[in-house]
């Protein structure tokens, strides 16, 4: 299905990306994803192809679990509808503070 509904849905997974990494809820973000996803973080060097959610939240609790706050603020939601799938690209603007 491609409509307005499913356009909002997709853009309110993705913010919750971002925003439960953000609180370090561990546990709301790993519920983002089913069993097995495709994903890509390999610019900045992280996994990429078919992940599981357990290495996805493993991961980023390892790397932003570190930083005193993180701020994940993401735009310009392009999303592609085909047939059962959908693939959406954003811009996201990530700020990182140190305890110090």
């Amino acid at each position: 299905m491609n409509s307005y509904a499913d356009h909002i849905e997709i853009i309110e997974l993705i913010n919750q990306f971002g925003f439960t990494i953000d609180l370090h809820d561990w546990k709301t973000f790993q519920s983002l994803f089913y069993d097995s996803v495709e994903f890509d973080y390999s610019a900045i060097e992280g996994p990429a192809g078919n992940v599981k959610p357990e290495q996805i939240v493993n991961d980023a609790r390892r790397d932003l679990g570190k930083f005193q706050a993180t701020q994940h603020a993401i735009t310009n939601h392009h999303i592609r509808h085909s047939g059962n799938s959908a693939t959406c690209q954003a811009h996201v603007r990530a700020v990182h503070f140190l305890p110090n």
